[in-house]
């Protein structure tokens, strides 16, 4: 789902005499009355194409056509959200009902243009264009920023206002140059100048803004029911050699060896989303031993060359030092082949699920390294263990060819935009053996997490846990599967935020265009966290509903088919028209 970033804008405007007689809720009134009379009277509601039947009806009257003045549009988007109101009020998910209520004049007077073709706006004249009314001046007290998505005019405290809401920055590329031209298109030069000072120059602290993003982010995304951390990288691709950090090498955006940055990242995850926390340039080892490079790219002296996994654990203690919250650590194979992370996270107490290579070696169940050979007498007694011929550990993929058919299941993870995510998987207790011959204990047994789809010749993924041994195998699944949520973000940082758009070449200014993009994806989170179904979200008590009221498809509200015939038409039907003396709710303005 494309994420998008909205602003909106209220001034005052000024209508003449005219204008004004056209700003009424008399629509909304009239198709209300007659739905509350119907439902009243056991008849089912009209719905918006009726109503719009109905409206053409009162243009066309005498008594009613005044209306022909104003914009069909604008009408038409009244009874269009009158539909909506009567469809929340009947919606079983809702909870709290509530029927849509009349709409006073001089209180609630607005009219909504949602076709942004029909607006024009000149904001040099303080002008604004809508369909019908023409020309409307307005107190211009700011500068409207992106492209105009709707204009509502309203009527309050006996004033008229217009609101306008747009799409902020809409431009393809958030690098420095396009921003500053988008936003002071008249000084572009000085606007520019200023935002490559911010970015590139100015020494605000990376860790400080990320560590304040968090602090604001991590209180909505329920980690005390769950916590993650996922470990990952993400690659850039860049031209030429000057960019810092720039060289070839595996590239996961092309999927491939390409000319690229890559940068490694730590996520605080949940089961409601996922924020970065950490992010950090991988300097190659080639731009880490090159002074000249590294001075005019304005490397740190501090920072040396550093593998991504070395990068990740600096990450990850950080993390704890902070206070974050302890996770289970999710990670590719990249990490995962790497002892030394491993061993890491299990002396710092922290669980991990991570990817490793077919060619990992492990101890089958019930096997396990040599004990030290006896002491003989002489020298040193043998104190690491073991192993011998005939007696070695296994690579996971022949260890996950060798168990039976049996041992497999389909375990389904999660929903996916393209259907269900299932797979076949395996899971067996075993001991890591990597270097254990330089070990004096053993090591604790753990998870080996087989992915074997039925339609491949081999298995595709192995994974190494140590999650509790009381965990089944579908909580082993939707464990290792909730690094997923780190390709999702990558994504939208890359495509909605411009992450990859930064155009400078020295190490200040990568840091601090990835950081603020990291906050603007915060904010984005934060907005979803705080509001995860607007439309749904009561606001208030609602109102009692009327005596008698039945809700649409309760089989009690089952109507004669004589009454709904569809056939009939509305303007002959004498019994889809409200009495005169019944109508009492209805305020005509004109």
């Amino acid at each position: 789902m494309k994420t998008m970033i909205h602003k909106g804008f209220k001034f005052r405007i000024e209508p003449n005499e005219e204008q004004r007689k056209l700003l009424a809720c008399f629509v909304w009134n009239k198709a209300l009355e007659m739905n509350l009379w119907r439902l009243k009277n056991g008849y089912r509601i009209m719905r918006c194409a009726e109503l719009c039947h109905w409206l053409t009806h009162w243009k066309q009257s005498n008594k009613y056509g005044f209306l022909s003045e104003a914009p069909s549009q604008a009408l038409q988007q009244k009874l269009q959200d009158l539909d909506r109101a009567f469809r929340d009020a009947f919606d079983k998910n809702q909870p709290l009902k509530r029927l849509p209520t009349t709409r006073k004049n001089g209180i609630h007077d607005s009219i909504r243009f949602p076709d942004p073709k029909q607006i024009k706006l000149e904001q040099h004249n303080n002008l604004i264009f809508l369909p019908k009314f023409g020309w409307i001046r307005y107190r211009n007290s700011r500068a409207v920023l992106g492209t105009i998505k709707n204009v509502i005019v309203s009527h309050s405290c006996g004033k008229w206002f217009v609101s306008s809401r747009g799409l902020l920055l809409p431009i393809a590329r958030k690098s420095i140059e396009p921003i500053a031209a988008h936003l002071d298109p008249d000084r572009v030069q000085t606007k520019h100048q200023a935002l490559h000072h911010f970015v590139a120059k100015s020494p605000w602290s990376d860790e400080a803004v990320l560590r304040k993003v968090r602090e604001i982010v991590a209180p909505h995304l329920a980690l005390d029911e769950a916590c993650y951390w996922i470990v990952d990288e993400t690659g850039i691709p860049k031209q030429g050699r000057h960019s810092v950090g720039v060289a070839r090498q595996y590239c996961g955006q092309v999927g491939k060896n390409e000319n690229c940055q890559v940068a490694v990242s730590l996520s605080l995850a949940s089961e409601k989303g996922s924020l970065p926390i950490a992010f950090r340039l991988y300097l190659p080892e080639a731009w880490a031993n090159d002074p000249e490079r590294r001075n005019k790219a304005g490397v740190p002296e501090t920072v040396t060359f550093a593998t991504k996994p070395e990068i990740a654990l600096r990450q990850i203690s950080e993390a704890l030092a902070a206070g974050v919250p302890p996770g289970v650590v999710l990670a590719d194979a990249v990490y995962g082949d790497t002892t030394h992370f491993r061993d890491q996270l299990t002396a710092w107490g922290l669980r991990y699920a991570v990817a490793v290579r077919e060619a990992t070696t492990v101890w089958p169940p019930g096997v396990e390294p040599l004990q030290p050979k006896p002491y003989s007498g002489r020298g040193r007694p043998a104190k690491n263990l073991r192993r011998s011929p005939g007696h070695e550990p296994v690579s996971v993929k022949r260890l996950a060819e060798s168990l039976p058919q049996s041992a497999y299941r389909t375990v389904t993870w999660r929903e996916g935009s393209n259907g269900v995510l299932r797979s076949r998987f395996a899971a067996v207790r075993v001991r890591a053996a990597h270097r254990d011959y330089w070990r004096s204990t053993l090591r604790e047994p753990e998870w080996l997490l087989i992915e074997w789809p039925e339609t491949e010749s081999e298995p595709s993924h192995y994974f190494l846990c140590t999650l509790p041994e009381t965990y089944s195998l579908t909580q082993l699944v939707h464990t290792v599967k909730m690094r997923w949520r780190i390709e999702r973000d990558y994504r939208e940082l890359k495509q909605e935020v411009g992450l990859g758009h930064y155009e400078g070449r020295n190490w200040r200014g990568f840091h601090h265009h990835a950081t603020l993009t990291i906050a603007a994806y915060g904010f984005l989170l934060l907005q979803r966290l705080k509001d995860p179904d607007k439309k749904n979200r009561a606001l208030s008590k609602a109102p009692p509903l009327p005596q008698g009221y039945i809700p649409r498809g309760s089989p009690k509200g089952t109507t004669p088919r004589t009454r709904l015939d569809r056939n009939d038409s509305l303007l002959d039907c004498p019994t889809h028209r409200p009495a005169a003396s019944e109508v009492s709710l209805l305020r005509e303005s004109a």
